[in-house]
């Protein structure tokens, strides 16, 4: 019987925690210093009121500790405004046996501040040896069930649905959200201020601009004759340049590069290069001029404060 008190979120900058570490209790009052990663005095003294009640099973809602449910949540002392510091928000689990296989689940990564990790998430997946952790910047989002594999660098304002898949050597700009249960294969470029819907599929060998949109169950592909003349030619999967909407369930083929600016009607079957500013639709798909009322540069609302509202006036006057 135990506690296991997990860092959730940082506000702010702490010296002593990232995100995922863990203080594991057992046996009602020992810390097991072996599992624990890291500590300090200030979350021992925002933990130590609560520790004896929760641990005999008192219901964290009866504490005040949580709205609902058997976890409850407890912040250290920093008021990392005004120190400078960073104030550390911890979910505390009661455990009847602690599951070696749990405790032992760090993440092999490096995260910015104001980061959110939710439970069974792996941050930093080791597929070889010497490969490097994951870099996430500040003010990410990570929800339960992603799985990040080591070798993957991302922005800030990084966020993923559940269920999500990255491979390694993947690299995102910054304000990427990638939807629940699409895979991203690795070896993949995306820019800045792309949205992935869910249930998408990115392979190998396949760069992504900047202010891009893929709608729901697009998949993208790199090769031309699967499992055949494997040596005869290599995977090269299709270039999306900055400024494309792909709409639900577009089929892109292997070496495609769609021009800055166009719009893929749903259910598209792209099958050759798109001239910048075209609009695609149809099985094959077939190319017409880009209408008026589509020439506005993609970009959701929470992100507009971030950028230039010049910029997103002119920005399809720049490719005329």
């Amino acid at each position: 019987m135990g506690l296991i008190i997990k860092v959730i979120e940082i506000l702010g900058k702490c010296p002593v925690y990232k995100v995922g570490d863990k203080i594991v209790i057992e046996d009602g009052c020992r810390i097991n210093l072996q599992e624990t990663t890291a500590i300090c005095m200030h979350s021992l003294a925002a933990i130590m009121p609560y520790y004896v009640a929760l641990n005999k099973g008192v219901n964290p809602v009866e504490l005040g500790l949580a709205k609902e449910g058997n976890k409850a949540y407890v912040q250290c002392l920093d008021p990392c405004k005004y120190t400078g510091g960073g104030t550390v928000i911890f979910e505390i689990r009661k455990v009847e046996k602690l599951n070696q296989k749990e405790v032992k689940m760090d993440h092999f990564a490096e995260l910015g501040e104001n980061c959110i990790v939710q439970e069974n998430v792996i941050l930093g997946l080791r597929y070889k040896e010497n490969c490097q952790k994951v870099k996430i910047g500040n003010n990410a989002v990570i929800r339960s069930g992603t799985i990040i594999y080591a070798d993957v660098v991302a922005g800030d304002h990084f966020q993923t649905g559940h269920n999500v898949v990255i491979r390694e050597k993947t690299t995102f700009g910054s304000f990427i959200v990638v939807g629940t249960n699409t895979v991203i294969d690795g070896h993949v470029t995306i820019g800045n201020f792309v949205k992935i819907e869910s249930n998408c599929y990115i392979p190998t060998h396949v760069t992504i601009g900047s202010h891009v949109f893929i709608g729901p169950g697009v998949v993208l592909t790199n090769d031309k004759y699967p499992q055949k003349m494997r040596d005869q030619y290599r995977p090269e999967g299709p270039i999306i340049e900055d400024g494309v909407t792909l709409g639900a369930g577009v089929v892109v083929l292997p070496g495609v590069r769609i021009g800055k600016g166009s719009f893929v009607a749903a259910g598209t079957v792209v099958t050759k290069d798109v001239p910048p500013m075209s609009l695609v639709k149809g099985v094959p798909g077939e190319i017409f001029p880009l209408p008026e009322k589509l020439r506005e540069l993609n970009i959701a609302k929470n992100w507009r404060k971030y950028i230039n509202d010049e910029e997103i006036k002119n920005w399809y006057n720049r490719l005329r």
